[in-house]
């Protein structure tokens, strides 16, 4: 609910807005009211803001999952992802799904080989998929977010 900004508190985050006949437009990171004026919550800098209106700061993302394969379409997702984690506040959680060990792609020579043939797939998934997360957890150190979770985990054969 919006209150008045003359109402405004100055002990917590909160979140400023201009509230007129179109709706309330808010700034996307949380504020604090000071003497002379608001201060970026998070970075305590002050900013240059008339808002009308107030209420709670609530962050609008707790965890962003992104999906990746590592292709240069993927990048951008990893990006995208990583800078609205970073102004949200929020975790990121990145994902890889790895294609499965495949029975019939091994030669009919090597079928008794098949566990040795097993486990090499499973260590060039592994080795795929840390390289990919890697990245995405590089991107978001080069944007000073600390607050990162990548997991990497195999699936058994049946």
């Amino acid at each position: 609910m919006w209150q008045p900004v003359s109402t405004a508190p100055f002990d917590r985050d909160l979140l400023i807005a201009v509230v007129d006949k179109y709706g309330a437009h808010t700034l996307v990171f949380p504020c604090r009211r000071v003497l002379h004026g608001w201060i970026n919550a998070e970075t305590k800098k002050q900013i240059d803001v008339r808002p009308s209106h107030w209420q709670e700061w609530k962050p609008m993302y707790r965890n962003i999952l992104i999906a990746t394969d590592g292709s240069d379409l993927a990048e951008k997702a990893v990006s995208h992802g990583v800078s609205l984690a970073k102004i949200s506040g929020a975790k990121v959680t990145a994902l890889i799904v790895e294609a499965p060990f495949n029975v019939f792609s091994v030669p009919e020579s090597q079928v008794r080989e098949m566990s040795a043939a097993f486990a090499q797939h499973a260590e060039q998934i592994k080795k795929h998929a840390a390289q990919v997360l890697n990245h995405v957890a590089d991107a978001a150190k080069r944007l000073v977010f600390l607050a990162i979770r990548s997991s990497l985990s195999t699936i058994s054969p049946i």
